[in-house]
């Protein structure tokens, strides 16, 4: 089975993988830098089934899958 890996540089905080995820593994973060609030997506990896939705639907190429065998 495959999980996700959410490149946080990459997430522009759409959320638009939140809205799709079946088990609501994905989470809201917010931060600051500076004067400036931020949000981007999160993962709460025990509740992740793999099911490759977020990845479907993330536009920046943010999320992607990675194979459980990888050590990366």
């Amino acid at each position: 089975m495959n999980k996700i890996k959410i490149e946080k540089s990459d997430c522009t905080g759409c959320m638009n993988c939140y809205e799709v995820c079946p088990v609501n593994a994905i989470k809201e973060i917010h931060y600051n830098v500076g004067d400036s609030e931020y949000k981007r997506a999160g993962l709460i990896i025990e509740l992740c089934v793999g099911c490759g939705l977020c990845s479907d639907v993330c536009q920046q190429l943010a999320i992607g899958e990675v194979n459980e065998k990888d050590n990366s």
